[in-house]
């Protein structure tokens, strides 16, 4: 009572109680961002990437090889990148090397396909580090705000970021099929087609 405290309390109640909903809203919708992209990034990438033995079995699958290789060679730089330019903005800069892979099949020879397949190799070694950074990130948030076990609200953020990972390869391969249906694969044309399809995506 003294000093008017007990007047205050309910003031500093209801401050606490709009800040943890507030923290509450912003962790749900970044691991929605973070869904998202993954989402629409594997959505066209897997598609491409499980084409590439079909469409360019010499080109194609030589990058599929040489971006998993520099996704080995940049793991270790990962970390540093990251601290550097913050999560958001390396999971940002890191989906765009997926979109500059898939673009470089619009011109599928050796010269094109080779350094995009570098760049996107070193983009994922900073893409998933981040993507987990950011899960981990937000379920301990959102725990702290509303009170909850730290490692359960883990495992639903990773359940809900593996589940659209998974779904968008269940839709990409609903997509191929679509865009296979009814069209003759003779020819370069029509490759350089489906990977204009896949880019728009």
């Amino acid at each position: 009572r003294i000093g008017g405290g007990v007047r205050a309390l309910p003031g500093l109640r209801w401050a606490s109680v709009a800040a943890a909903c507030a923290t509450m809203k912003a962790t749900l919708v970044g691991i929605t961002v973070v869904c998202a992209t993954s989402f629409l990034v594997f959505f066209s990438y897997m598609s491409m990437q499980n084409l590439e033995s079909s469409l360019r079995p010499g080109t194609g699958t030589t990058a599929v090889g040489v971006l998993y290789f520099a996704i080995i060679c940049g793991t270790p730089l990962a970390p540093k990148v990251i601290n550097a330019l913050g999560r958001k903005r390396a999971l940002v800069l890191s989906a765009c090397t997926y979109v500059a892979f898939i673009a470089s099949n619009l011109y599928p020879v050796w010269q094109v396909m080779m350094p995009a397949a570098v760049v996107l190799g070193l983009g994922g070694a900073i893409f998933w580090p981040t993507t987990l950074s950011l899960i981990k990130h937000f379920s301990v948030k959102h725990a702290e705000a509303v009170g909850g076990d730290k490692s359960k609200c883990l495992d639903r953020f990773s359940s809900a970021f593996w589940g659209s990972f998974q779904f968008s390869q269940l839709a990409g391969s609903v997509m191929i099929y679509l865009i296979f249906q009814g069209k003759d694969d003779k020819g370069g044309g029509g490759a350089v087609e489906r990977a204009a399809d896949l880019l728009a995506v």
